[in-house]
């Protein structure tokens, strides 16, 4: 069955956004996570719709934005593993840096 995986940094970067913002707007937290889910099933259905973005890393991954984040992912076996959510004003290169090489190895599977 054809899905995506999230890193655990990726995990946790969600579980960040969405409680950081469902704790000053709960409605909006909420929002944010199902425009997120919502991405996640898109670019599974679509791996290659989101652009490469070769001034933030030489990595072959990819970025989509849910404003104001970006979910960073790489193409795995035809699959999406999502490797960073992370909001835009971040220093995005300095943090992808420093998770790439572990994202090889770790993730966790979620199918639908």
């Amino acid at each position: 069955m054809k899905g995506y995986s999230l890193t655990p940094e990726a995990r946790a970067d969600l579980r960040e956004a969405v409680s950081y913002l469902s704790a000053r707007n709960f409605s909006a937290g909420e929002a944010l996570a199902q425009s997120i889910i919502s991405a996640f099933h898109l670019i599974t259905d679509h791996p290659d719709i989101a652009p490469r973005r070769t001034d933030l890393s030489k990595h072959d991954i990819r970025f989509w934005v849910v404003h104001p984040f970006l979910l960073v992912y790489r193409v795995k076996e035809g699959s999406p593993e999502f490797i960073a959510i992370l909001h835009a004003s971040q220093d995005v290169a300095h943090l992808l840096a420093g998770r790439l090489p572990a994202a090889a190895t770790a993730s966790e599977d979620i199918h639908d």
